[in-house]
């Protein structure tokens, strides 16, 4: 999942469309770990392992426990 702070309508044609809009709280992201924004996640390890890739992998990465949709 990207939060987006600009135009980053090149990402369409890759296939990733928006699905939210973040109307309060954006102030959270800044709570976000940042460390691992360049050598992250690989998606395709992502996807077929999952959370158990990520925990060992990324220990610091930041996880979205709950949302709210209005």
């Amino acid at each position: 999942m990207f939060v987006n702070l600009g135009d980053n309508s090149g990402l369409d044609a890759q296939g990733f469309a928006p699905f939210a809009v973040v109307l309060e709280g954006l102030e959270l992201f800044e709570r976000v770990h940042a460390g691992y924004a360049s050598g992250g996640p690989d998606q395709t390890r992502a996807k077929v392992n999952g959370n158990a890739y990520l925990t060992a992998e990324f220990p610091n990465l930041s996880f979205i426990k709950s949302a709210t949709v209005l």
